[in-house]
Protein backbone atom coordinates (compact mmCIF):
# COMPACT_ATOMS: atom_id res chain seq x y z
CA UNK A 1 0.00 0.00 0.00
CA UNK A 2 1.42 3.14 -0.94
CA UNK A 3 -0.53 5.75 1.11
CA UNK A 4 1.84 7.49 3.35
CA UNK A 5 4.41 10.40 2.61
CA UNK A 6 7.33 8.22 3.46
CA UNK A 7 5.83 5.31 1.48
CA UNK A 8 6.13 7.68 -1.94
CA UNK A 9 9.60 9.29 -1.13
CA UNK A 10 10.92 5.80 -0.40
CA UNK A 11 8.95 4.35 -3.76
CA UNK A 12 11.91 3.34 -5.69
CA UNK A 13 13.39 1.48 -2.70
CA UNK A 14 10.44 -0.68 -1.85
CA UNK A 15 10.01 -1.52 -5.35
CA UNK A 16 13.40 -2.70 -5.77
CA UNK A 17 12.57 -5.23 -2.56
CA UNK A 18 12.14 -8.91 -3.76
CA UNK A 19 9.40 -9.41 -1.34
CA UNK A 20 7.22 -6.79 -3.24
CA UNK A 21 5.55 -7.53 -5.98
CA UNK A 22 3.64 -4.76 -6.68
CA UNK A 23 2.02 -1.83 -5.27
CA UNK A 24 -1.35 -0.74 -4.79
CA UNK A 25 -2.24 2.97 -4.59
CA UNK A 26 -4.29 4.74 -1.81
CA UNK A 27 -4.73 7.86 -2.96
CA UNK A 28 -6.91 9.07 -0.58
CA UNK A 29 -4.94 8.84 2.42
CA UNK A 30 -1.79 9.72 0.51
CA UNK A 31 -3.07 13.03 -0.25
CA UNK A 32 -4.20 13.27 3.87
CA UNK A 33 -0.44 12.44 4.93
CA UNK A 34 1.05 14.93 2.64
CA UNK A 35 -1.18 17.52 3.90
CA UNK A 36 -2.87 18.20 0.78
CA UNK A 37 -6.61 17.37 2.79
CA UNK A 38 -8.72 15.24 1.33
CA UNK A 39 -7.88 13.63 -2.01
CA UNK A 40 -9.42 15.74 -4.97
CA UNK A 41 -7.54 14.48 -8.55
CA UNK A 42 -5.66 18.10 -7.78
CA UNK A 43 -2.51 18.45 -9.95
CA UNK A 44 -0.27 17.46 -6.84
CA UNK A 45 -2.48 14.03 -6.93
CA UNK A 46 -1.55 13.20 -10.23
CA UNK A 47 1.95 14.00 -10.08
CA UNK A 48 2.14 10.85 -7.30
CA UNK A 49 0.36 8.81 -8.74
CA UNK A 50 2.78 9.64 -12.15
CA UNK A 51 5.84 8.98 -9.51
CA UNK A 52 4.56 6.04 -8.25
CA UNK A 53 3.32 4.79 -11.63
CA UNK A 54 6.57 5.45 -12.95
CA UNK A 55 8.55 3.83 -10.25
CA UNK A 56 6.90 0.55 -10.61
CA UNK A 57 6.81 0.47 -14.46
CA UNK A 58 10.06 1.32 -14.50
CA UNK A 59 10.81 -1.65 -11.68
CA UNK A 60 8.97 -4.29 -13.86
CA UNK A 61 5.83 -4.20 -11.15
CA UNK A 62 2.64 -3.61 -11.23
CA UNK A 63 0.54 -0.96 -9.69
CA UNK A 64 -2.71 -0.66 -8.82
CA UNK A 65 -5.71 2.24 -8.58
CA UNK A 66 -8.56 3.05 -6.97
CA UNK A 67 -10.06 4.90 -10.05
CA UNK A 68 -13.29 5.93 -9.53
CA UNK A 69 -14.07 8.86 -12.26
CA UNK A 70 -13.31 8.89 -15.95
CA UNK A 71 -10.02 11.00 -14.95
CA UNK A 72 -8.49 8.59 -12.73
CA UNK A 73 -9.58 5.89 -14.81
CA UNK A 74 -7.91 7.72 -18.22
CA UNK A 75 -4.88 8.36 -16.15
CA UNK A 76 -4.27 4.89 -15.02
CA UNK A 77 -4.74 3.21 -18.45
CA UNK A 78 -2.15 6.30 -19.67
CA UNK A 79 0.34 5.23 -17.41
CA UNK A 80 0.18 1.08 -17.47
CA UNK A 81 -1.59 0.82 -14.47
CA UNK A 82 -2.19 -3.30 -14.15
CA UNK A 83 -5.05 -3.25 -12.65
CA UNK A 84 -8.16 -0.39 -11.62
CA UNK A 85 -10.84 -0.56 -9.14
CA UNK A 86 -13.33 1.23 -10.85
CA UNK A 87 -16.45 0.52 -8.80
CA UNK A 88 -17.12 -0.03 -4.69
CA UNK A 89 -19.38 -2.54 -3.68
CA UNK A 90 -22.02 -0.33 -2.82
CA UNK A 91 -21.98 0.81 -6.34
CA UNK A 92 -22.23 -2.03 -8.07
CA UNK A 93 -24.62 -3.02 -6.52
CA UNK A 94 -26.66 0.00 -7.10
CA UNK A 95 -25.85 -0.48 -11.02
CA UNK A 96 -26.88 -3.69 -11.10
CA UNK A 97 -30.57 -2.89 -9.09
CA UNK A 98 -30.60 0.03 -11.34
CA UNK A 99 -30.68 -2.19 -14.58
CA UNK A 100 -32.81 -4.81 -13.12
CA UNK A 101 -35.50 -2.06 -12.67
CA UNK A 102 -35.11 -0.21 -16.05
CA UNK A 103 -35.32 -3.60 -17.68
CA UNK A 104 -38.55 -4.36 -15.60
CA UNK A 105 -39.86 -1.09 -15.91
CA UNK A 106 -39.42 -1.12 -20.50
CA UNK A 107 -41.30 -4.66 -20.54
CA UNK A 108 -43.98 -3.19 -18.24
CA UNK A 109 -44.25 -0.37 -20.23
CA UNK A 110 -44.09 -2.12 -23.83
CA UNK A 111 -46.44 -4.29 -22.20
CA UNK A 112 -49.02 -1.63 -21.37
CA UNK A 113 -48.42 -0.45 -25.25
CA UNK A 114 -49.84 -3.93 -26.52
CA UNK A 115 -52.17 -4.53 -23.96
CA UNK A 116 -50.36 -8.30 -23.88
CA UNK A 117 -49.93 -7.93 -20.08
CA UNK A 118 -47.01 -8.99 -17.68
Amino acid sequence: MIEDAGAIEQIEDILALDTVDGVFVGPSDLSLRRERGAYSRTDADFDDLARIAAAANGAGKPWLLPAWSPEEQRFAVDHGADQLAVVMEHGALKAGFAAAHAGISNLVRESALTGSGV
